[in-house]
Formats: structure tokens, sequence, C-alpha cells
């Protein structure tokens, strides 16, 4: 038996997926090149280096800075589950594999109560964004899981 050809959107949603996953890995890294810095500090560094002309939250730096050691690791390992996730993710719906369909539905279906809740509380067009590229992959992946059944 051969294998259909993978349809330019799931390649697309792939690429999304591989995307998140290596800039999840990159971060992942960068925290443990810092592990035991001051993370709030070099959060400060790299919005001021790459993006000077966004504001990051400060609730997002006063984060930063509650993060002992442990916490460190902790988020280290989780921030590195999650890339390896996507990255297993991208590459199952590069390859058309149902279960990746699966996993890109759930994985991303979970996230949208939050994104609209997140939305809600502190609207921007960066959260709108993010939460209709999710919502629109979600979608998409329901259709493709339905045409193979």
């Amino acid at each position: 038996m051969t294998d259909r050809p993978t349809p330019k959107g799931l390649k697309a949603v792939a690429l999304v997926e591989l995307a998140k996953g290596v800039l999840a890995l990159l971060a992942a890294v960068w925290f443990l090149y810092t592990l035991g810095d001051n993370w709030a500090e070099g959060l400060s560094y790299l919005n001021t280096r790459f993006a000077p002309s966004i504001e990051l939250p400060e609730r997002l730096f006063d984060l930063a800075q509650s993060f002992d050691r442990d916490r460190q690791v902790l988020a280290i390992s989780g921030l590195t589950t999650y890339s390896v996730l996507h990255i297993v993710e991208g590459i199952g719906l590069w390859k058309s594999k149902l279960w990746a369909e699966w996993l890109g539905t759930i994985s991303g279906g979970v996230y949208i109560p939050f994104e609209i809740i997140e939305l809600v509380n502190h609207p921007s067009w960066l959260t709108a964004a993010i939460l209709s590229l999710n919502v629109s992959i979600v979608i998409y992946l329901i259709f493709a899981i339905k045409s193979k059944m």
C-alpha cells in the first residue's frame, strides 16, 4: 500500500508545530545556560536587545524574578517536554499520521479556553492572533481526521 501525499495544509500545520517545538527547545537551552541567574534580568536584556518596541507585561518579570533554582529546573524540564511533544507532533503531521492529527487537535484544543480568558482579561492583537491561529489549526485538524474516517 502506498502512502497518499500529505496535503499542503497539513504540512503548513506541521511547520507551525515544528517551529513551536524548536523555539521552545532554544528557550530551554537558554534557560539551562542561565540556570541560577536572575531570569528577570535576562528577560529584560533579551527584550531590549531583540524586541525593544514590545513592552512585556510586568507580571512576566515578577514571575521570572520569583524563580529559585529548583523552580528553574522544573521550568526547563516542562519547556523541554513541551518542545519534544511539538517536534514529534510536527514530524507526525508532516507524514500525515492520524495519531499526530489527534495529538494536535487535543493539545491545541486544551489551550483555547485559556487563550479566551487571556483575551478577555488582557486584550491585545497578539493574543487575538494566537487564538485565531490555534482555533484555525484545531478546526483544520478535525476536518483532516474526519476525512480519514
